[in-house]
This record gives structure tokens, C-alpha cells and sequence, in this order.
């Protein structure tokens, strides 16, 4: 089976089922009679941008990056909602604080959305650092940031 193909299959999977461990989609796509180790769906998820996020109760589970903006920017917004604690410039840096877990899904989006203000981006289990060139472009990310999800996160700028 080719590369593409495979991916199209973990990519149906990922869509219509609610997958949380690299296992369960490797039992899934054993299930359909294709064998791939799970060195190789671990590869093609990271290839494929394919990040887990908190749904709730369920837990946490894989999802898809969307295919335009708008989508990445509600997801992120979604995420910035539910998740942002905090968010501050020092400088050139924007800091932003999430609750635990929640840091590496969102530091995801806002790389995909490819801010012209970052020119770096560092996301651990709670928090995210983002260089901006200025601390003007730190203001502005902050600005843009906000404007992505409904949040009472304090705002800090020094």
C-alpha cells in the first residue's frame, strides 16, 4: 500500500471514530486487514499534523488539522475558551498560560495559523513561549490571540 493511501485510511479513521491511542487506531486499520507497525502510524500522524486535544469527558482523543484558517481559527478558539489562563508580553515575548495539557494542542493551532508577528514558537504541558520580533508585534499577537476565543484570561503587557 502507498504512503498516500495509508494516510487516507488513518485520516477516514480519525474523522468518523473517536481514537485516543496510537494502539486503537493500529488495532482499527488491523481490523481492515491492512498491517502497519505502530513506529509507522506514530510517523505518519506527526507527518499529518495530527494532534490530540480534550473532548470532554471522553478524555482525550486524535484530531485533523483543518484544511483552511477558519477552521484551524475556531478550533483555536475553542481551545483559547476552554483552556487559556493567561496571557502576557515581556518584551518580545508572548507568555501565554493554559491549564495542564492543553498547552502542546494549542501551541499546534497557532503555529499552523503562521502569525507573521512569531517568528518562534515553544509549547511544554502548560505553557507557550512565542518570540516575536518586537515588542509591538508581542502587543499585536496578544491582540490576535485574543480575538480568537471568548476568555476571561487576565492580559498583562510590560
Amino acid at each position: 500500500m502507498l504512503k498516500a493511501d495509508r494516510q487516507n485510511e488513518i485520516r477516514e479513521l480519525i474523522k468518523n471514530n473517536k481514537i485516543s491511542r496510537h494502539s486503537q487506531l493500529v488495532q482499527m486499520l488491523e481490523d481492515k486487514g491492512l498491517h502497519f507497525t505502530q513506529a509507522t502510524i506514530s510517523r505518519d500522524m506527526h507527518e499529518m499534523n495530527i494532534v490530540k486535544i480534550s473532548s470532554g469527558d471522553d478524555g482525550y482523543i486524535y484530531v485533523l488539522p483543518e484544511e483552511s484558517n477558519n477552521g484551524l481559527e475556531q478550533k483555536a478558539g475553542q481551545i483559547i475558551t476552554e483552556s487559556m489562563v493567561n496571557i502576557e508580553a515581556q518584551h518580545f515575548i508572548v507568555i501565554v498560560k493554559t491549564i495542564p495539557g492543553y498547552a502542546q494542542a494549542l501551541g499546534s493551532l497557532l503555529d499552523q495559523l503562521a502569525f507573521s508577528e512569531v517568528h518562534g514558537l515553544l509549547a511544554g504541558d502548560d505553557t507557550i513561549f512565542m518570540i516575536t520580533k518586537t515588542s509591538n508585534d508581542a502587543a499585536e499577537l496578544i491582540d490576535k490571540i485574543n480575538s480568537l476565543g471568548t476568555n476571561n484570561a487576565r492580559i498583562t503587557r510590560r
